[in-house]
């Protein structure tokens, strides 16, 4: 590898969930990434496709998977189960196979440098269960920069996940063996990364930054008011009385945070995106 620093070869592979929404050139877009412009390659890329897609989709998938330098695995779910479902599969048939899972979804960008440097900073952290690099958020065109998420460096990690998410989750490289004893959140909920973080970090794991930007990741004001109104506070509301009775986090951390979070959900949709632009995504 380079950056003269000497690490000896680990196996790892990219766990990516498809699903009939989807859109091909954004897919392709995210492979091509992965496969063949990094500067160190994964074994493998197990791709999940959750329930039915497109014959467009289709199509794509199996002319990459004959092309491609990287076996492309295939795991097929008989009907939609959700984003966390289609992970916990995934997550199931690699975490006794591969040293390291690295996470990608389908319409993001991984720079040619992340696999590389996610892989020797936790060969490097061993004590690190999961990592995740740095983010820049784009909108349409992948130059068309609108924003980032850059995790802290200078905290805890298990502190700053009593407030926030502490891993950006399509940026994040987990180790195999944080996650024996941890299962993945089977859930509909928008917060399986949280959920398990927390987990991993209760099982005595650390969670680890990587301070470099690493994947565009396509988000803009569509994503941000995705996040706004009485469903999403519901869901908000259901998670954390999930994680408070699983023993994840404290009722006062989880009474702070629906104070703060209740409000934020029915603020107008201008307003709910200042505040992600230049507090939550800066």
């Amino acid at each position: 590898m380079k950056n003269n620093i000497n690490v000896e070869p680990v196996n790892s592979a990219v766990l990516m969930s498809i699903y009939k929404n989807d859109n091909v050139q954004q897919l392709s877009r995210a492979l091509d990434s992965l496969v063949y412009r990094q500067t160190v390659s994964p074994d493998l890329i197990a791709l999940i496709i959750d329930g039915e897609i497109t014959e467009e989709l289709e199509k794509y998938i199996e002319n990459y998977k004959e092309d491609a330098p990287i076996e492309l695995h295939i795991i097929r779910l008989e009907c939609n189960k959700g984003l966390s479902v289609a992970m916990s599969v995934g997550v199931d048939f690699l975490k006794r196979k591969f040293k390291y899972i690295i996470r990608a979804d389908a319409d993001d960008i991984s720079k040619p440098s992340r696999i590389e440097e996610q892989l020797i900073y936790m060969e490097q952290n061993p004590h690190v269960g999961i990592a995740s690099g740095q983010v820049l958020i784009f909108d349409g065109d992948e130059e068309n920069i609108v924003g980032r998420r850059f995790l802290p460096t200078n905290c805890s990690m298990k502190d700053f996940a009593t407030t926030r998410t502490p891993i950006n989750h399509s940026c994040s490289i987990l180790r195999s063996e944080a996650l024996l004893n941890v299962n993945y959140p089977q859930t509909r909920l928008p917060f399986e990364d949280w959920w398990l973080s927390l987990r991993v970090l209760k099982d005595g794991w650390e969670i680890g930054v990587i301070d470099k930007a690493l994947l565009a990741f396509r988000g803009g004001d569509e994503m941000i008011l995705r996040r706004q109104g009485a469903k999403y506070a519901s869901q908000e509301r259901e998670f954390f009385y999930k994680i408070y009775q699983e023993g994840l986090m404290s009722f006062l951390c989880v009474l702070k945070n629906l104070m703060i979070r209740n409000l934020l959900r029915f603020l107008p949709g201008k307003v709910l995106a200042i505040i992600y632009k230049y507090k939550m995504h800066r």
